[in-house]
């Protein structure tokens, strides 16, 4: 089975996977076939990305959804943007700065999987694909229109895997864009939020519900100021 893809739509689903290892399956991004071409989802348990990829039929023969390693990925971003050739040196907890913009093959072979960029100077990584049983995505998705509940905004940590997601998929974009769905009980906090980047339309991610204090009081001039 194979699939080819842009190698920038896989690097940006893999700053969304927890570096958990107990929670090994949420390592993984999922690549899963559809009528279109593929979808690509990733999960930390508290964030999901969906990054969708129209795809003629001559480029991919997958049939069932495949989990492929971030560290797999990553290794693959960060050998080719740092030259970095030892496997030992690109640690699954390393990103790549800004992984190649170009297309890449991925291939499977039974619990085996390959991925290959194309160019005249092919660099590739091999792997095993991630066993486990992945959650239901559908679950997670929300069913409503957006709603005017507060929105957070979030440690830099956080929300950078946002900023670099929307630097290399549309990099003159330049906004994250959230709204809440569906008040959470008893709280002025929406149950979950979507989170689009500006002018990417293949992308989106639902974030779960964060508790913070009063908003009113995050967002107030402070008397500081007022003196």
């Amino acid at each position: 089975m194979h699939i080819k893809l842009p190698f920038r739509k896989l690097a940006a689903a893999a700053l969304f996977v927890t570096t958990d290892e107990t929670r090994f399956v949420l390592t993984g991004v999922r690549i899963e076939p559809k009528p279109y071409g593929v979808l690509i989802i990733a999960t930390d348990g508290r964030r999901i990305v969906f990054i969708r990829h129209e795809i003629q039929a001559l480029d991919q023969t997958l049939k069932e959804p495949i989990l492929i390693p971030a560290a797999l990925i990553n290794r693959l971003g960060i050998r080719t943007a740092d030259e970095i050739i030892e496997d030992e040196e690109a640690g699954p907890e390393r990103q790549p700065t800004e992984p190649p913009d170009r297309d890449c093959l991925v291939t499977v072979a039974g619990k085996d999987v390959t991925i290959r960029l194309d160019g005249e100077i092919s660099h590739g990584v091999i792997g095993h694909l991630v066993e486990g049983l992945y959650p239901n995505t559908d679950k997670i998705i929300p069913r409503t229109r957006p709603d005017s509940y507060k929105v957070w905004c979030f440690n830099g940590g956080f929300m950078e895997a946002y900023r670099k997601a929307g630097h290399w998929l549309a990099p003159y974009a330049g906004a994250v864009v959230m709204a809440g769905h569906e008040q959470a009980e008893d709280t002025p906090h929406a149950r979950v939020y979507s989170v689009r980047l500006n002018g990417c339309p293949d992308f989106y991610s639902a974030m779960m519900s964060v508790k913070l204090p009063d908003a009113l009081e995050l967002v107030a001039v402070p008397d500081w100021l007022k003196a």
